[in-house]
Order: structure tokens, then sequence, then C-alpha cells
């Protein structure tokens, strides 16, 4: 997660606040798509999946507050 995290650091550095948000919003989306897709699928992979999108959808909403 660290490593995403930092990707999404370098990704953003100069970007405007509109195209923070648009990926932002994205990564939730695949991050509560995941959790659902998880419970009903007791699957490791796709909880993992869904832990990355939630860091990488935290990171950008930091960036662009």
């Amino acid at each position: 997660m660290f490593l995403t995290a930092t990707g999404v650091q370098f990704l953003c550095r100069r970007r405007p606040v509109r195209q923070i948000f648009m990926p932002g919003s994205g990564s939730t989306i695949l991050s509560m798509a995941g959790i659902t897709m998880a419970v009903a699928i007791p699957s490791p992979t796709i909880l993992f999946a869904a832990a990355l999108f939630r860091e990488a959808a935290k990171d950008w909403a930091n960036l662009a507050a």
C-alpha cells in the first residue's frame, strides 16, 4: 500500500484539483465494488485489490484538499 500511496503522490504533483478528484472518485467506486465482491465471493485477492484502490482514493483526496 505504501507503493500505491507514493505512486499517487508522484502522479498528482502538478495537476489541477479537478484532475485529482476524478480518479479519486473512480478509485472509491472500484474499492466499494471490490469490497462487495470480496464479501460475496471469499477471495483474498479481490480484498487486497479493494484495499489498494481505497489507499489510492484516500491519497488523491488528501492531495486535492
